[in-house]
């Protein structure tokens, strides 16, 4: 049986929506462990397994989920690229211009992640609230069973 928030994507399926995971480290960095991820990835493979705290593979690392202090989840309509939410090019020749050097990859991320979290609604509490749905309903536990005997 579809959760709420799977059964209503399922209701609309003209609109592909995006999403993008944020993880915050205690007294440390927040940064996003993801992004343009499906509704499926995002609870399958972040919010599920951080809510449970286990250690997962995940594109070919070993996380510790119990170490993440806090996790946000935000969806957008478009895509995140080189072109959007912020022209890659554009910043990079103005901060060239700027600072007379190439050493723009880090601004670049942290002004890419400012900018997504601008730009798009912020879907946490629905995506937790469906998290808990599924661990409590076994369904989580089911599809993660699934997967061993692939």
């Amino acid at each position: 049986m579809p959760t709420e928030t799977e059964a209503k994507a399922e209701e609309k399926p003209a609109e592909q929506m995006f999403y993008h995971v944020e993880a915050g480290l205690p007294g440390l960095v927040s940064f996003f462990m993801g992004k343009n991820l499906t509704l499926t990835d995002v609870l399958h493979n972040y919010v599920c397994p951080f809510l449970n705290k286990e250690v997962i593979l995940l594109d070919n690392e070993i996380i510790n989920m119990p170490y993440i202090g806090s996790m946000q989840v935000y969806k957008t309509k478009q895509k995140v690229d080189s072109d959007w939410p912020i022209k890659k090019d554009e910043f990079v020749a103005e901060y060239r211009k700027k600072h007379k050097c190439n050493a723009y990859n880090f601004e670049y991320i942290n002004a890419l992640d400012k900018k997504i979290k601008e730009v798009s609604e912020d879907v946490t509490a629905e995506m937790c609230k469906e998290a808990v749905e599924m661990i409590h309903s076994g369904k989580y536990v089911a599809i993660q069973m699934q997967l061993k005997r692939l």
